[in-house]
């Protein structure tokens, strides 16, 4: 289920809810449910993309995550699937971003570590558009 959306099949199998906080709710969620943050300090895309501030942000947390990343990332496709998640389902498969969902969700062996440490620099300095449309077209190309 992704509670933004009403009851979703997830696409590992388990439950995703989109919450601000992460700790507690995190691990009293158990292991079945997969806590996406919104406020994006924990999550590798959301703190990449580049967004207009929230009119009341809380310190330290410079942005929303729009819920459509989200979406496209857990969930599973479905054909109700607006423009803008099939966009960011795309982008996720592409270029800088395919390597740092990568980066961040492989197992993390030797090899793994390696690369992560030799793309380090290249993905701190990664940008992406809000738009899962711009970002789609700007990665996929």
């Amino acid at each position: 289920m992704y509670l933004d959306f009403g009851p979703r099949p997830a696409a590992e199998g388990q439950y995703v809810l989109r919450y601000p906080n992460l700790g507690i709710l995190g691990v009293a969620a158990g292991d079945r449910v997969l806590v996406a943050d919104s406020l994006s300090p924990a999550d590798p895309i959301g703190a990449r993309l580049v967004l207009p501030p929230p009119a009341h942000p809380r310190i330290g947390h410079s942005q929303v995550v729009p819920p459509v990343w989200h979406r496209a990332r857990y969930a599973a496709p479905a054909g109700d699937d607006v423009q803008a998640a099939r966009a960011a389902r795309a982008a996720l498969f592409c270029g800088a971003l395919r390597e740092l969902v990568e980066a961040t969700g492989a197992p993390l062996t030797p090899r793994r570590f390696l690369r992560n440490l030799l793309g380090s620099v290249g993905r701190t300095s990664l940008r992406l558009p809000g738009d899962p449309v711009r970002a789609a077209e700007e990665l996929c190309r």
